[in-house]
């Protein structure tokens, strides 16, 4: 029975249900029944959405199936927090796989798990729901997601429908009945004195709203005259919120309004907190008189932590700013002193940013911005620094710097450059200042494709760095080393990496994910893929200390490593991770980075057979490069359009493209420098690429041959790895038959002990047939590899439908119909033993969606049964 880790973070295990609270036992068996679709309950205010998920979370767990509940605030827009949630939430749920994400573990996980988030209309961040709805779109079968939300999300919700992947439970089905309504007031009134007439009256007025309900119960509890009241109700929502809650707070001696009033501040609270916010009362006796009214709620999950309910904590605030402005600020103040003498700076500086106390909040940056900067807290800071006003900034120089930090890491180079241009850093009187300026200075200049100046800035700025300034001078090397491996030296590079590795010594996050970074860019220029994989997922992971994994140099690493990633032909992960990505590689802008995902974004569509997709992200990276004058970006966009011309067959189309892209300016650069997004993506090698297919493969072989010896004189083993299939191409395509099998077994042969896929996959279908021929030439070999046997057995599954089987392989040359890509993959989880709920699982398809497989996987191979099948299969070698 799978239940929650009691060893992992404790805050996901749901609200305690209100002492009076009416069962849905209407909507509880919708609930508990939607397995494998997204439930969503969207309702303005106040009609039970959290009580009914409460309910069904309280139902699960009673079935040992492990629950967790997520609060959605807006801190949840910031992508990289929503992530970390996630993150906790799987290990919470002890359904966390090993070298996986929370998104992957969740949606292969095998076992009944359920995720309720409330209050999901506080997230409007577009990346935020298209993970939602990644996460609702491969829902395991036996897997519940539920959200609660006043407003209907932006997200697909269409494609959930046509996909029979969504549950909707609206205001219509979350009304109270007649019968319910009656439940709620005979909890309330067990002597029974509200009359038939008056409750038909209360529930028409309301039309089943549980919140004026409820609201009403407990003003009739006080009135002196219900007749009155309830002449005098009134039916509109937002009037029966204000009016009843009036009610309830009037009722409420001065002592017990005034708390209430004053602990609104704050999102949850105990009673020290409430000690500090309002002394002269027993904090611990007021929250037990509130509790026992439903007015306030334990959070469960940390004991003698409390809440309000939400529609009343909302009133609540908005009354003390009505009534009492000035002692708002003053709450803040006193709830981020609070919080900064229990060692909670983050809760501290927000509440004193709340309260206007710049002062106050100014003394704990300067206390806690450099840990901030080490940890990678970039987003957190610029929150903070978007409250300060440009002279306030000015006035306080290295808080000035540590904005520009934050900038450049969440906004981009151009805009921090300009910032930093206007402080006059060099000349500072700080020396936090001048070393910190020193280091910011060449990274952006990097940043922004600039990379012999930031080397030439970066050395001499190193020369002068004072002693103490630990974060400043290991960025600096960090930067240096980074863009001296751009412009081919990676010896030196190395020397710098070593350098800020002793300076910084895995305690700064930040230079831990950047030292990774580069040390990994290093092995996949070299052609180590398995080494750079491993390198980029550990500068992903350095930052797992905090709350922000996924944002901490803004994807910096996270771009490359979702690059070895789809390399290994993981197509699942690529796009998750794509979502995860692209957000924040598009606000900062690096060109390496942008180019890498929307090209990484285009390609899982052209797999995925959306061309539109694929199209639509190429012109989105080619307005970006025109917008932000990177003219390398618009041509990266104008070749991988060439390319798929290309696959298409439009010999003419992607000629005219390629021209397009003939920038000499850009690739006269490239030809100097080392530049990751270009090594095997550059308009010499796409042109030979064009020669090979549809022009003069002779002439083609020639500059094959002389890129072939410059790339390996210059150690680059992955360009040389393209440049041998092509090759191999142009060798065949003059029938050397012989010799293009010669070069392409030393291709694959690496390739194969390296872990490459999507190079050699992405050449297309003319590269599938060569292959494949050579694979049915290498098995008739005495003495094979059995590495490279078993790695060309699987690029020609993974090819699929591409190769023309009856071209190439004689044992398959009787199916009247090949097989899809789909289809093989079926088969090839069929060589596992999965039964057809685990492939629904495991396809993220319906059960009759895997028989109609099998059906037509029998009928193409002429069997009778899944074994007869697999038989068939592996003797024409579509599976091992």
């Amino acid at each position: 029975m799978l239940k929650p880790n009691a060893d992992s973070d404790p805050g996901f295990g749901g609200p305690v249900l209100p002492p009076v609270h009416v069962r849905r036992n209407r909507i509880l068996p919708m609930l508990n029944q939607a397995g494998g679709t997204f439930v969503l309950l969207s309702a303005p205010a106040g009609f039970g959405k959290s009580t009914a998920m409460m309910q069904a979370f309280e139902q699960l767990s009673t079935q040992g199936i492990a629950s967790a509940w997520l609060t959605a605030s807006a801190s949840d827009n910031d992508l990289p927090t929503f992530l970390s949630r996630l993150e906790k939430i799987v290990r919470y749920l002890d359904i966390a796989r090993p070298a996986c994400d929370a998104i992957t573990s969740m949606t292969t996980h095998n076992g009944p798990f359920a995720l309720f988030i409330d209050d999901l209309e506080a997230v409007n961040e577009t990346a935020v729901l298209e993970l939602i709805e990644e996460i609702a779109q491969h829902l395991p079968r036996r897997a519940y997601l539920f959200a609660a939300t006043r407003i209907t999300p932006s997200m697909a919700l269409s494609r959930l429908r046509v996909g029979g992947r969504l549950t909707e439970i609206g205001s219509g089905e979350l009304r109270f009945d007649l019968d319910e309504c009656l439940a709620l007031f005979n909890a309330q009134f067990p002597d029974g004195h509200l009359g038939q007439e008056d409750l038909e009256y209360l529930h028409k007025k309301t039309e089943g709203w549980a919140a004026a309900l409820w609201l009403a119960s407990i003003a009739l509890r006080r009135t002196e005259s219900r007749i009155d009241f309830i002449a005098q109700f009134s039916g509109s929502t937002g009037t029966v919120a204000q009016y009843l809650s009036e009610v309830v707070l009037a009722e409420q001696d001065a002592a017990t309004r005034r708390f209430l009033l004053r602990i609104s501040v704050v999102k949850s609270f105990n009673v020290a907190l409430c000690n500090a916010l309002h002394d002269g009362v027993d904090s611990r006796q007021m929250i037990a008189r509130l509790h026992a009214q439903g007015l306030v709620i334990p959070i469960e999950s940390i004991t003698g932590q409390w809440r309000f309910h939400a529609l009343f904590a909302e009133f609540l605030r908005d009354r003390l700013a009505s009534e009492a402005p000035e002692s708002r600020a003053a709450l803040h103040q006193c709830a981020s002193q609070w919080y900064q003498a229990h060692g909670q700076a983050v809760l501290a500086i927000d509440h004193a940013l709340l309260g206007n106390a710049f002062g106050q909040a100014i003394n704990l940056l300067e206390q806690h911005g450099e840990t901030l900067l080490e940890q990678g807290r970039m987003r957190l800071l610029k929150r903070w620094f978007s409250a300060f006003s440009l002279p306030l900034l000015k006035a306080h120089p290295i808080l000035h710097m540590m904005s520009i930090w934050a900038t450049a890491l969440t906004e981009g180079a151009h805009l921090a450059h300009q910032q930093l241009n206007n402080l006059d850093w060099r000349n500072s009187s700080e020396p936090w200042v001048r070393n910190h300026g020193a280091a910011l200075y060449p990274t952006l200049l990097g940043m922004q494709d600039q990379c012999e100046e930031a080397v030439n800035v970066g050395r001499l700025a190193l020369e002068h760095m004072e002693p103490g300034h630990n974060f400043a001078s290991a960025t600096l090397l960090n930067a240096i080393a980074h863009q001296t491996l751009i412009i081919g030296n990676a010896r030196d590079a190395q020397r710098m990496l070593d350098a800020a590795r002793r300076l910084h010594g895995g305690e700064s996050p930040f230079n831990r994910m950047y030292s990774e970074t580069t040390e990994g860019l290093i092995d996949l220029l070299h052609g180590r893929l398995r080494h750079a994989s491993a390198r980029f997922r550990l500068a992903v992971d350095a930052s797992q200390a905090n709350c922000n994994k996924h944002a901490h140099g803004n994807a910096w690493a996270g771009v490359l490593y979702t690059a070895t990633v789809y390399e290994a032909n993981d197509l699942v992960k690529t796009r998750h991770l794509v979502n995860v990505y692209l957000p924040l590689a598009r606000e900062v802008g690096i060109p390496d980075h942008l180019i890498l995902i929307y090209l990484l974004k285009a390609r899982s569509a052209v797999i995925d057979q959306d061309l539109d997709t694929a199209l639509r992200a190429l012109t989105e990276l080619e307005y970006l490069g025109h917008g932000r004058k990177l003219s390398r970006v618009v041509a990266a966009a104008q070749l991988e359009r060439a390319k798929i011309l290309l696959i298409q067959g439009k010999a003419n189309a992607s000629l005219d493209e390629l021209a397009r892209a003939d920038n000499p300016e850009i690739w006269s650069r490239e030809c100097r420098q080392r530049l990751l997004a270009h090594d095997s993506h550059y308009l010499r090698l796409a042109r030979l690429r064009w020669e090979i297919h549809f022009g003069d493969p002779v002439a083609a072989l020639k500059q094959v041959d002389a890129d072939l010896d410059e790339a390996g004189t210059s150690g680059r083993r992955q360009r040389a790895l393209v440049l041998q299939l092509l090759k191999a191409l142009a060798l065949h395509r003059c029938d050397h038959i012989l010799a293009a099998h010669a070069v392409l077994e030393d291709a694959l042969a690496f390739a194969a002990s390296e872990g490459y896929q999507r190079t050699i996959l992405d050449e297309g279908p003319l590269l599938a047939r060569v292959i494949a021929e050579f694979k049915h030439a290498y098995e008739t070999r005495r003495i094979r590899n059995p590495l490279l046997s078993d790695y060309l057995r699987g690029l020609l599954v993974d090819f699929g439908p591409l190769v023309d089987k009856q071209e190439v392989e004689q044992p398959s040359a009787g199916l009247a119909e090949p097989l899809t890509r789909k289809e093989i993959e079926v088969l090839t989880l069929l060589t596992e033993g999965c039964s057809n709920l685990d492939l629904a699982d495991r396809l993220h398809v319906s059960k009759s969606t895997v028989r109609t497989h099998l059906r037509n996987i029998n009928a193409k191979l002429e069997t009778t049964s899944r074994n007869h099948a697999l038989a068939v299969a592996r003797r024409l070698g579509l599976v091992s």
